[in-house]
């Protein structure tokens, strides 16, 4: 090809990996002095016993002295913000019925209510439209439910070659929204490995299972659901469940979704005539309390991963309530603690996912485009009343050699005085994205990058983020590349000259005020009667 550039002669002009994890701060005391330990890469690799492969020059990921009650939550936060992305869950008004995403965006016209059909014992075909069913049609439809073995469950149900239903979740965007929300590191639940590649492309097919009631009855114990999907004979892997509430007034009959530490309960006993839905992950454990009053009425789902091409969620269209995800209960009672950061603070978390974030239009693309744990965690924040952005986090490879190099000329002069130079805990946040520089100037050795980058890639110091998680490896892109000067003597030939390689990694920053400014956040009731904290 004529547009090959030149073959390298020198391994040091080659494209490098992504920046490594930083060096740990190794010290030992000659008489008062305090003397830093240089390693190489090689004793480096063989004194570190922890080599995940997960990330990189990352900034500091904690700050000391921190109070320790902070410590704790924040320990805690890390904990729960990367095993709670199990379920999804969310509310559809009966205002929106007709005006569902999909009909009303193509010009169509949706139903004005929800008709389910079912099979009578005389052969006939009865039908019950939501959400105002009256007592005769429910009776009915329990009367054909009712199996003997779950009478005394207060719980009855028909399978779906026994009904049908005008309802389809994807009309209302359900099946979008657990495809951003849920799919992102579904892959490891899968045992079919041929369903591992191309995860860019899958999305979510929605198969009608069963249809349930339950009702009052002299049972106090929770019902426990268990999932008898077989995936014997089918192509597409089954990796959760959804489960419609039907528009139907009872009271009690909670469901509680557990998974390893983590629980969740959805309250779905209202009067409100609407539409209420959870969709969780095989792995989690479902039970249902008894219903009090009333009827609960739900469809459920099987879930399978297809491959459709998925589109992210524009903020317009129907999404998960973040309330009623895990990590909104625990952020907020952060949130109202004064222990927790009491004067304030910034927390980290690098995307879980992969972004194309140095592409053209990134700007455009986030936060729209967050998946996975990283949309929820941006989602919850936001509705909290925290300042949330998504911004490029530049790696401190540059910084490192720079650090280094100071420490270096400290040990070889002869008459030192001082303590050794400190290493900041500072992180270089871009001020917005940008595609990639390759950039005609050339930084020396020992010289500090900060001036160079800064204005061909504009960046802030933040000090003390409080980092959630380390950045996957595969985060890492090319975000600047500069000439590197020879390190040796003035007019002697030097080593380490070529290309410096600067990487970022898209991240999530959150703002959390101090306990001053947070207790004077009011608290309001929102619609569905959940509080919310608002500035």
């Amino acid at each position: 090809m004529a547009n090959r550039p030149p073959p390298q002669t020198s391994d040091r002009d080659l494209m490098p990996p992504p920046p490594r994890s930083r060096r740990p701060a190794l010290l030992h005391t000659l008489g008062g002095t305090r003397t830093p330990i240089l390693l190489s890469d090689t004793e480096l690799e063989s004194s570190s016993g922890d080599d995940d492969g997960s990330a990189s020059s990352t900034p500091h990921a904690r700050t000391r002295g921190l109070q320790d009650a902070t410590q704790r939550m924040l320990d805690d936060l890390r904990s729960v913000v990367q095993g709670t992305n199990y379920c999804c869950g969310g509310t559809i008004p009966t205002g929106n019925f007709t005006t569902s995403t999909s009909l009303a965006e193509t010009g169509g016209t949706a139903a004005s209510s929800i008709t389910l059909r079912f099979d009578t014992p005389d052969g006939l075909v009865a039908r019950i439209k939501f959400p105002d069913p009256n007592t005769a049609e429910i009776e009915s439809l329990s009367r054909v439910c009712s199996y003997p073995t779950f009478s005394s469950e207060g719980r009855g149900g028909l399978d779906a070659s026994h009904f049908s239903t005008d309802f389809h979740p994807h009309e209302f965007g359900i099946s979008d929204t657990i495809a951003q929300t849920l799919l992102p590191g579904v892959e490891k639940l899968t045992k079919n490995e041929g369903t591992k590649k191309g995860e860019e492309l899958w999305g979510v097919k929605t198969e009608l299972r069963a249809l349930n009631i339950y009702y009052p009855s002299t049972s106090s114990s929770a019902i426990k659901i268990q999932d008898t999907t077989s995936e014997k004979g089918r192509a597409e892997p089954h990796f959760g469940t959804l489960i419609i509430c039907l528009p139907c007034p009872h009271q009690g009959g909670q469901l509680h979704l557990s998974h390893k530490s983590q629980t969740q309960t959805y309250d779905w006993g209202s009067t409100s005539p609407s539409i209420q839905w959870v969709a969780f992950h095989n792995q989690a454990a479902l039970s249902i309390q008894p219903v009090t009053a009333g009827h609960l009425i739900t469809l459920t789902y099987n879930l399978f991963i297809s491959s459709p091409i998925r589109l992210p969620l524009h903020p317009n269209l129907p999404s998960a309530d973040p309330y009623l995800h895990p990590l909104y209960t625990t952020i907020k009672t952060m949130l109202t603690d004064p222990s927790f950061l009491p004067e304030g603070g910034t927390l980290g978390f690098f995307c879980t996912n992969n972004y194309s974030h140095t592409c053209r239009n990134a700007d455009r693309m986030f936060p729209y485009c967050l998946k996975g744990v990283d949309g929820v965690l941006f989602s919850v924040c936001n509705t909290l009343g925290l300042k949330t952005t998504v911004k490029p986090v530049l790696g401190d490879e540059a910084w490192d050699e720079h650090y280094e190099y100071l420490v270096q000329s400290f040990m070889e002069e002869e008459e030192s005085e001082g303590s050794v130079p400190s290493q900041q805990n500072i992180s270089r946040i871009g001020k917005g994205f940008g595609r990639i520089k390759m950039v005609d100037v050339q930084i020396e050795a020992g010289e500090d990058p900060t001036a160079v980058v800064n204005k061909y890639f504009p960046f802030n110091d933040v000090e003390g983020v409080e980092w959630l998680n380390e950045a996957r490896h595969e985060g890492w892109e090319v975000q600047m590349v500069n000439l590197k000067g020879a390190n040796g003597e003035e007019g002697g030939e030097g080593e380490g000259g070529g290309l410096m390689w600067h990487y970022s990694c898209a991240a999530i920053l959150v703002g959390v005020p101090g306990w001053e400014v947070r207790k004077g956040m009011m608290v309001v009731v929102v619609e569905g009667g959940e509080e919310e904290m608002s500035g």
